[in-house]
């Protein structure tokens, strides 16, 4: 059975990641919520579902993601450098 967040509960845990409403990416709601892996940033299901395809395609380019693990950005892939002419 699911515990709702309540005000209440929410005061008690006093906890930022707990507490926010928001995703700190892309401003949706936090129903469901994850730490980033590159940053400190609470961020949503979406955004943390894109997250594990950017590392996944980081490994298929032979990239280590592990390696930005809190590294404080969101890595671009290699094709999206070229793109955007940051060589």
């Amino acid at each position: 059975m699911a515990t709702v967040l309540t005000e209440e509960i929410l005061e008690k845990m006093k906890d930022e990641f707990f507490s926010k409403r928001k995703c700190d990416r892309c401003g949706g709601s936090l129903t469901v919520r994850t730490m980033s892996f590159f940053t400190e940033e609470t961020i949503c299901g979406d955004c943390g579902t894109k997250e594990m395809e950017l590392r996944r395609k980081m490994r298929e380019q032979g990239d280590d993601p592990d390696k930005c693990e809190g590294c404080g950005y969101v890595p671009k892939l290699k094709e999206q450098e070229d793109q955007d002419g940051d060589c």
